[in-house]
C-alpha cells in the first residue's frame, strides 16, 4: 500500500498543475490604454483616463475610469481591441455615477436607440437612429411639479426608416410593440433600448 500511496500524490499534483497552467491561459486577456484629455493615446505619465478592455462575443469593450478617483466615466464597445470602429453600445455617467447617456453604434455610427439623462436620473432625450440618420427624436423638459413635458419632436423624412404604425419595434426583452407604444414605454422609462424591424 506504501508504494502505492507514493505514485499516487504525485500524479494528483501534476494532473492539478496541468488544469491550473490551462485554465490560467484560458483567461481573457486585459488590454490597458492611457489617455489625456482629449482621449489620445499618451504615456501612463501623462494619462488622465485609464481604459481597461477586454474581448466579448461580438467584439471588445473597454471600460473608461478618471485616475485621479477611479470613477467611471463611460464604457463603449469596438470591433477589435485597436479601439477605430465603434460597434455596440456606448454609456457614459454623470459625475455623481448616475447614467448620462445610453446610445448605440454600428460601425462608428449611431444605429438604434439613443437615450439622455440630466443628473438626477430624469430622461431628457430620446432617438432612433438608422445608419448615423436620426429617424425619430424627442426631448423633454421636467416642470416644477416633476412630471415630464415633451419639448421637441422630430420625426425625418429619411425615407429608409420613417416611422409608421406598420413598422415594428423589437425591445430588449423581446417584446414587439408598435411605434406609439415604443414611444410611450420610453417616456415613461420602462424601455431604454430596442430594435427596429
Amino acid at each position: 500500500m506504501q508504494r502505492k500511496t507514493a505514485i499516487f500524490k504525485p500524479v494528483v499534483i501534476i494532473a492539478f498543475l496541468v488544469l491550473f497552467c490551462c485554465n490560467s491561459f484560458s483567461q481573457n486577456k486585459l488590454y490597458v490604454y492611457y489617455l489625456n484629455e482629449k482621449m489620445e493615446f499618451v504615456p501612463k505619465e501623462e494619462a488622465l483616463v485609464i481604459g481597461k478592455g477586454s474581448k466579448t462575443e461580438s467584439g471588445f469593450m473597454v471600460l473608461f475610469y478618471n485616475l485621479a478617483d477611479n470613477r467611471l466615466l463611460f464604457l463603449e464597445n469596438f470591433t477589435d481591441s485597436a479601439l477605430n470602429v465603434l460597434n455596440g453600445q456606448h454609456i457614459a455617467y454623470h459625475a455623481n455615477r448616475k447614467k448620462f447617456e445610453s446610445v448605440y453604434y454600428k460601425n462608428n455610427l449611431l444605429h438604434g436607440t439613443s437615450i439622455k439623462w440630466d443628473s438626477l436620473g430624469n430622461m431628457t432625450d430620446s432617438a432612433i437612429y438608422y445608419e448615423g440618420m436620426p429617424t425619430y427624436l424627442v426631448k423633454y423638459q421636467l416642470n416644477s411639479d416633476g412630471s415630464k413635458q415633451k419639448l421637441h419632436e422630430f420625426d425625418n423624412d429619411y425615407p429608409k426608416r420613417r416611422l409608421t404604425e406598420q413598422d415594428i419595434i423589437i425591445t430588449d426583452n423581446g417584446a414587439v410593440v408598435t411605434p406609439a407604444v415604443w414611444q410611450s414605454l420610453v417616456y415613461n422609462g420602462a424601455i431604454h433600448s430596442g430594435r427596429i424591424k
